[in-house]
């Protein structure tokens, strides 16, 4: 048998396989084979010894693999909760911004209105006091007309007066 590293299952079922196909075989037999009994309950002996420390080493590996699966699981659970929490943060935020802007818009939209009502309401009204101050102005230059007309009336009559009055006294003085 070839030396093997005896210290591991592998190396111990490595050198079972290893004498069995080293054996001699019986006469008339294809499938019967003298061994040597004695090496094989040693190696057999062997590996029943190592077994526990190789599934010890086995199920620490299993359970350091779960461990970082277990991890990795938390970890990515973890990351999506946050990811989600901040996805949530991000839609509220835009929702109350775009509420927001509607409300302002609103406003806005509001607003003008009023702006165009009190446009509206100012304009009738500087229409209706433009109207009113034409019609007073027209009735004091009537106003004024008039006693103008009146007071040029009374100039010529006093004129007139005055002027028969000259006559008068240029006939009486030419006497």
């Amino acid at each position: 048998m070839a030396e093997h590293d005896v210290n591991t299952i592998n190396g111990i079922l490595t050198a079972i396989a290893e004498e069995l196909n080293e054996a001699r075989g019986v006469p008339f037999s294809k499938t019967m084979c003298f061994i040597d009994r004695e090496k094989l309950f040693d190696l057999v002996d062997e590996a029943l010894d190592n077994l526990p420390g190789d599934i010890t080493a086995a199920q620490a590996l299993i359970n350091s693999k779960q461990k970082i699966l277990t991890d990795a699981n938390t970890q990515a659970e973890r990351i999506v909760t946050e990811a989600n929490a901040r996805a949530e943060r991000i839609l509220a935020d835009a929702r109350e911004m775009a509420n927001r802007m509607v409300e302002e818009s609103q406003i806005v939209t509001a607003a003008n209105k009023r702006a165009r009502e009190i446009y509206a309401e100012n304009e009738a009204k500087v229409k209706t006091l433009n109207a009113n101050a034409i019609q007073y102005v027209t009735e004091k230059l009537t106003t004024a007309h008039n006693a103008l007309e009146a007071t040029l009336k009374e100039v010529d009559s006093v004129r007139r007066n005055i002027r028969t009055e000259r006559k008068e006294v240029t006939v009486e003085e030419g006497k």
